[in-house]
């Protein structure tokens, strides 16, 4: 099923079954009295969407397992993200989503439930299901769902979104509490891609490896920066500084990838590992890179937390909320008058609004821009 599909039913059918749980809701508290509850044996979070928010999840999850060393903290995500959570030592089991019978047994088996969706109905829906405490974001339909509620704040970067949960459980936060947490590898994906950058050439040692997805996923396409200024840009990167690129992404980045090859001059200095490894796998390759530039996609935040200089590329979405976290990385962003057009707290991801100039935000950024940067950086 596509993804728009999916926000479509989520917004229909999931509103409706919101008020009628709200209502389910409203009898029983009558008779069962709302406790919070801030020291829970079983915890479920909830982080169903998208890989690069599950990264972004991790620092909390491991701000939940130090509060609560001997609790039971688990992880409901779908089988397109599990890859991130796998290993993770701060949890205990990894429920999957995709598993009908995996969801079917959560039936107020948790002491609180912690939805991290900005948006969907579906959470909160399983929230109320699994537990009968329940943290949320706040200011919307499903927030009625909740027995808890957190701002979502448009004014932070959502790595810090996610830790406000952690206050309502009285958590004290460090400043090493607030930074990206790595994705688990193992030995056989490590050899998986020394192996690979052997076979290429590349000796990390000598060479300037510079990572780069061009692609933002099925169903992001207003966030794309041309194929066009990508190739110009590894041509740059090659000839300047005498790069080695390598380029990354899923199997929808595949044509994208291929394009920008032919597109380019110095084709012997571009590597195209696009569709060719796990999640993990990948991993290890974008912690290889010195520097990563990529749209707003997932890719960027992995990069951000296993230590490449990460320059993220943004127009439709706010990279207030979605930059590439940490100190030595950097977001390129042109605020044109309509943008960000994307709501991360509403679940609207429109096309371009602009009858005329179409896709500006993204169309503003110049291969200089990003140079620039990739100069200060080395």
């Amino acid at each position: 099923m596509k993804i728009p599909l999916y926000r479509l039913i989520d917004q229909v059918v999931g509103g409706a079954l919101v008020y009628l749980f709200y209502f389910i809701f409203v009898l029983l508290r009558k008779f069962i009295p709302n406790k919070n509850n801030i020291h829970p044996r079983k915890i479920l979070v909830i982080k169903l969407w998208a890989i690069g928010d599950s990264v972004i999840s991790l620092p909390l999850i491991k701000v939940l397992r130090k509060r609560f060393p001997d609790s039971q903290i688990d992880i409901l995500a779908s089988n397109r993200t599990n890859a991130v959570f796998e290993g993770n030592a701060d949890l205990n089991n990894i429920i999957s989503l995709d598993s009908f019978f995996s969801t079917i047994f959560l039936f107020r088996k948790y002491d609180l439930a912690i939805d991290l969706e900005p948006y969907l109905n579906l959470s909160a829906l399983i929230a109320f299901y699994s537990s009968s405490q329940r943290y949320g974001f706040a200011n919307q339909l499903r927030s009625k769902l909740y027995t808890s509620i957190v701002n979502f704040r448009c004014d932070q970067h959502m790595l810090l979104n996610y830790l406000d949960f952690s206050k309502l459980l009285h958590c004290e936060l460090t400043e090493d509490d607030k930074k990206l947490v790595k994705i688990k590898y193992d030995f056989y994906d490590q050899s998986t891609i020394s192996n690979f950058l052997k076979s290429n050439g590349i000796e990390l040692s000598k060479d300037l490896l510079v990572g780069i997805c061009a692609g933002s996923g099925e169903s992001a396409k207003t966030r794309l920066w041309s194929k066009d200024n990508f190739a110009k840009l590894a041509d740059e990167l090659i000839e300047k500084h005498k790069a080695k690129i390598v380029l990354v992404g899923g199997k929808v980045e595949e044509e994208l990838a291929e394009d920008i090859i032919a597109l380019a001059k110095n084709k012997e200095s571009i590597i195209n590992a696009v569709k060719k490894f796990t999640l993990k796998e990948s991993c290890v390759l974008i912690e290889k890179c010195k520097v990563f530039i990529s749209n707003d996609t997932g890719p960027m935040h992995i990069a951000a937390a296993h230590g490449a200089t990460t320059i993220g590329l943004f127009g439709p979405n706010t990279p207030v909320l979605w930059k590439p976290y940490g100190d030595y990385n950097f977001a390129i962003y042109k605020n044109v008058e309509c943008s960000p057009c994307i709501k991360n707290d509403k679940g609207v991801f429109p096309d371009c609004l602009k009858k005329e100039d179409k896709y500006l935000c993204m169309r503003l950024i110049s291969v200089d821009d990003v140079l620039r940067i990739v100069r200060n950086a080395l």
